[in-house]
């Protein structure tokens, strides 16, 4: 579990901050204040993305075993085998090998999950499975990007001043 307090204000000291995310590029930003205390489980889609200003907060993880390891050996098993793409995304994050966290990560895109989309590309661009394919991390990198994933538009960028496009 982790537990975010927030020591400044939204609309006061910065613009934007911590936001949920369903993984189809729809950020909604809580508007904390100081003060404010988020608790949730490591599965909620969320980020922090400050537009302007500091923002500062305490963070805290908290887990119930005694070396704070995670065996998460079935955490959204039935729902990632049931066609869940967000639970099949999950199960990529916390594979115990990279061939499991592979075939999920790919079904996950497969399925059409924007978020699966952007990391499968970054895998490709990366060469973290496979040697790197520039051509495939385009190509999942324009399919998040069309399925609301903005960041993927800056990879996609990326892809490109790689292939020496420099006109766009």
């Amino acid at each position: 579990v982790s537990v975010i307090i927030s020591l400044d204000s939204t609309n006061v000291d910065f613009e934007g901050g911590f936001f949920v995310t369903t993984g189809t590029g729809l950020n909604t930003f809580l508007p904390l204040q100081i003060g404010d205390t988020v608790i949730h489980q490591s599965d909620l889609l969320h980020g922090v993305h400050v537009k302007s200003g500091n923002r500062w907060s305490l963070a805290m993880w908290f887990q119930d075993s005694d070396d704070c390891s995670s065996r998460p050996s079935d955490w959204w098993l039935q729902e990632a085998r049931a066609g869940n793409p967000v639970a099949q995304m999950l199960r990529a994050m916390r594979a115990s090998t990279s061939e499991e966290a592979w075939s999920w990560l790919q079904t996950a895109a497969e399925s059409g999950f924007p978020r699966a989309q952007l990391y499968l590309g970054k895998a490709y661009h990366d060469g973290v499975v496979a040697p790197q394919n520039l051509t495939e991390a385009a190509r999942w990198y324009d399919s998040a990007r069309r399925g609301g994933e903005l960041e993927a538009s800056f990879y996609l960028g990326n892809v490109e001043l790689a292939r020496g496009n420099r006109s766009g």
